[in-house]
């Protein structure tokens, strides 16, 4: 089974980086959620779906508190040094306010010494507000350091959701959806779905789509210590395979061809390469950026380059389904809170480190996991088949662009 690039990325390479970052562009997916629908399990009706969790929120302060470690020269805060986007929905904004909290936390201003409390207070009933003011020294409980987020409507998105503002590729998408690969797939995954069935004949599974819907389900109890549907365990081969039906079907009918990859990869790969060029060049004083996406923005980039691909998670799970070892070890599924981060380092010789989940990847093939600025350009071009602005919207059938690109 070809991959594409694939080969390239064999390896995980420890670099001896030795002088700061002058840039860290961090794309992360959101934390854990609730499902996105209640077909196999409507307890979640209460909670809403699709929203993050608390264990979502959690889990994103922790890694925020985990990349202020790592890069300790990103703090304290300051607007005129960092940048924050993050697509238009409530669980990619929360994880951005979340993993802020964990970066920034306890960096918060305090009120200036020369002024009374009450030069603070709004108008309001005065005794309603000596109630509630905390006279405290913080501007906020804590210290907190509030971090503007910016984003455009998910109709306009073509930074960090490219594959859904593609209309003319639509067609592709949903030939993919029911395709000779899937049925296989399908096939594959008959006696899953048969006790699945079994269990639930109320709610039967028909399709690839259905399997992909319960995965949802069951992966979102899992993060949230509920009971997985029809009773399945967290340590079978069976929920090995609803696991790999979700991750599989999310992402194989939008990057199934190349022409996919390499469209909706581009729109962001021009915009990581602005950042750094906006750097390299003096006219940006950016040192941090974050950009809060779900899982199909990082595999437009993990494909791309052929580190995870719909093709290696299909041949590792057909793998362990056979009690072998995993043909691509590498080949690992942003799962929630995955993160991809370009360091850049603006040195006599620029040059950038790729991580992924805090590995670093040869990103450039260079072999040592250091690309020069002129390889990752170069990179960058491949992955997006030279595809400038003009052949996006093209490709797209986008005759009336936003212009809220960047």
């Amino acid at each position: 089974m070809k991959l594409c690039f694939l080969v390239i990325l064999c390896l995980i390479i420890q670099a001896p980086f030795i002088s700061s970052q002058s840039l860290v562009i961090e794309l992360f997916r959101h934390g854990a959620r609730s499902p996105s629908q209640g077909t196999f399990d409507n307890s979640w009706d209460s909670y809403g779906y699709g929203e993050l969790t608390s264990v979502g929120m959690r889990q994103h302060y922790i890694l925020g508190a985990a990349i202020s470690q790592t890069y300790p020269t990103l703090t304290p805060y300051d607007p005129t040094t960092v940048y924050v986007r993050s697509c238009d929905k409530n669980r990619t904004i929360m994880s951005a306010y979340c993993h802020l909290y964990g970066v920034y936390n306890g960096l918060g201003p305090n009120l200036p010494d020369t002024i009374s409390h009450q030069m603070t207070w709004p108008p309001y009933d005065p005794d309603i507000l000596a109630q509630v003011d905390t006279n405290n020294a913080s501007a906020l409980p804590n210290n907190f350091m509030p971090v503007p987020i910016h984003s455009v409507d998910s109709g306009e998105d073509y930074i960090l959701e490219s594959y859904k503002n593609c209309p003319d590729l639509s067609d592709i998408y949903y030939a993919h959806t029911d395709d000779d690969t899937v049925n296989e797939v399908f096939q594959e995954l008959n006696s899953t779905v048969s006790y699945i069935n079994s269990q639930l004949p109320n709610q039967p599974i028909k399709t690839m789509k259905d399997l992909k819907n319960f995965g949802d389900t069951a992966i979102a109890n899992l993060y949230y210590g509920k009971t997985i549907p029809a009773n399945i365990q967290p340590s079978s081969p069976m929920f090995n395979d609803i696991v790999f039906a979700d991750q599989w079907y999310e992402v194989y009918p939008t990057l199934a061809t190349k022409k996919q990859r390499q469209t909706f990869v581009a729109p962001l790969m021009w915009q990581i390469n602005d950042y750094i060029n906006g750097v390299k060049n003096g006219s940006s004083s950016l040192k941090f950026i974050v950009l809060s996406a779900h899982e199909t923005t990082l595999m437009l980039i993990l494909t791309g380059i052929g580190l995870v691909t719909p093709e290696c998670l299909r041949a590792n799970w057909e793998a362990i389904r056979q009690d072998n070892a995993v043909p691509y070890p590498l080949c690992s599924y942003p799962i929630f809170a995955s993160q991809i981060v370009f360091e850049y380092y603006n040195t006599t010789d620029p040059y950038i480190v790729v991580k992924y989940n805090d590995m670093v990847i040869d990103f450039c093939n260079t072999g040592n996991g250091i690309c020069s600025l002129n390889e990752f350009i170069n990179v960058s071009s491949a992955i997006t088949g030279k595809m400038g602005y003009a052949d996006f919207l093209k490709v797209c059938g986008i005759t009336t662009p936003n212009q809220q690109t960047t």
